[in-house]
């Protein structure tokens, strides 16, 4: 008898620590797994390779969205990261799972008109790399991630053993340097990032020349845009009284690009 209720005793702690144990790793995930309890199981390298797909005129417009699929239990799954290739590197992530068919969502929901924005087959190796290289490059330059990037990084290939290529971000992997006229440095000045070299396009040799002649000239104060960087030129910023400038163009994010 007394044998018996040992037994008892051991079963009903094996099961409370059990209970206890599936409790704890339900907690310790990330609020959004607790409310989609299939989510977790979906976000995984584990589940077939369906592709990867990114707009095809990434490359000239240096901004990508690059989207993986996967088939998985529930449905197929994708993730989306939106990369700047030129200054802030992943700045944006996004996911959705249980879909028919992902691709055809995404086509839908990212048509806007523009062929060459549309979503077209992308190397596997090309496309981890732009994705966790652009991780790699926004944490160089101290760019914020988004807050939600290792859930949907969990859908993604690892980075190669021989490791990943930042010579596609920037200039040549190298910081850009941004070229305008004073104007155009005026009217983008806060989308320019504190490490980029600036080139002002309105300064005149033959003016540079004449400056270096008169030593004895009195240097202007040097007009400061937030955060304390330098840019050629004065009267960058209007006063208070000032009108304010025209809105500026703005790419995807909210974000200026060259030529856009």
């Amino acid at each position: 008898m007394p044998k018996s209720n040992d037994r008892k005793a051991r079963k009903a702690k094996a099961r409370q620590e059990a209970i206890r144990k599936q409790k704890a790793a339900t907690t310790s995930q990330p609020r959004v797994f607790r409310q989609n309890p299939g989510m977790a199981e979906a976000l995984s390298t584990r589940h077939p390779l369906v592709g990867y797909f990114v707009n095809g005129d990434w490359t000239t417009a240096r901004m990508a969205a690059v989207h993986v699929i996967r088939e998985a239990d529930s449905g197929q799954v994708f993730a989306g990261f939106l990369v700047d290739m030129l200054w802030r590197g992943t700045k944006d992530a996004y996911g959705r799972y249980g879909l028919v068919d992902a691709l055809a969502e995404l086509d839908r929901r990212l048509d806007r008109g523009r062929p060459e924005s549309a979503l077209v087959p992308m190397d596997k190796d090309a496309a981890v790399n732009v994705i966790r290289g652009g991780v790699a490059w926004a944490r160089r330059w101290r760019q914020p991630l988004p807050p939600d990037l290792d859930i949907w990084l969990r859908l993604v290939d690892p980075a190669p053993a021989w490791g990943l290529d930042l010579g596609v971000f920037g200039d040549g992997g190298e910081r850009p340097i941004i070229v305008g006229t004073e104007d155009e440095l005026a009217r983008y000045g806060r989308l320019i990032p504190p490490e980029a070299e600036i080139v002002d396009l309105d300064v005149d040799e033959d003016e540079e020349d004449d400056e270096e002649e008169d030593e004895e000239a009195p240097v202007e104060p040097a007009a400061l845009r937030p955060g304390g960087l330098w840019m050629p030129g004065d009267d960058l910023w209007p006063a208070p009284d000032e009108e304010p400038p025209e809105p500026e163009v703005r790419g995807p994010g909210g974000l200026w690009l060259p030529g856009r």
